[in-house]
């Protein structure tokens, strides 16, 4: 009798496992603000769906929020708009937002308190919220692997100094010919679920 009860259950206990083990695969939403054109930003989708199964583009676009505008320099306050994504953001899950407005961020520079116009930004190592403009991107070829680079930061990547597309840009744009992972970094990324 107990053997027959074992049968059962293990198969079962099988299928709990699996359930639970998809449950638990986060999913990367992606927002357009505004007048992101939405056939280009399907097109970076697929190509971070070639890296990363659980993307997702959503067809609610969202409003930048009045709060992250810097009017001193006409554009939009990074760290704000990050935050005010995670109300999106399914618990566990990551958000990354494209917008063709120009981003920045504050940072101490010299002592004193810099507005920095940006390309885009993680919220933190680790965080699960990104944000990249379209602005100061010459080259749309180039989107698609500046979002694999913040989310390389979401997914716990600190910048590499291998020439890998996890590099620092310093102000400049590196995704032109940086344009994969060094092995390092492919590692950490195929640990975490990424098809690298």
């Amino acid at each position: 009798m107990k053997k027959s009860i074992l049968k059962l259950t293990l198969p079962m206990l099988f299928v709990l496992f699996a359930i639970c083990m998809q449950a638990e695969v986060p999913t990367i939403h992606v927002f357009m603000y505004g007048k992101v054109d939405k056939v280009e930003a399907t097109r970076y989708v697929s190509l971070i769906h070639k890296y990363y199964a659980h993307v997702k583009l959503e067809s609610k676009c969202l409003t930048l929020p009045k709060s992250a505008f810097y009017a001193p320099r006409k554009r939009y306050l990074a760290y704000t708009i990050l935050k005010e994504q995670y109300k999106v953001c399914p618990k566990g899950d990551y958000v990354i937002g494209l917008t063709d407005k120009d981003i920045s961020m504050n940072r101490l520079s010299k002592g004193k308190q810099v507005n920095w116009g940006i390309m885009g930004l993680t919220d933190y190592i680790g965080g699960h919220s990104c944000v990249i403009s379209s602005y100061r991107v010459k080259n749309k070829e180039d989107l698609p692997y500046l979002m694999l680079h913040e989310l390389g930061h979401a997914f716990g990547l600190k910048h590499c100094t291998n020439k890998c597309l996890m590099q620092d840009a310093q102000g400049k744009n590196k995704f032109g010919y940086l344009r994969t992972f060094c092995p390092l970094c492919k590692a950490t990324l195929k640990a975490k679920g990424w098809k690298i």
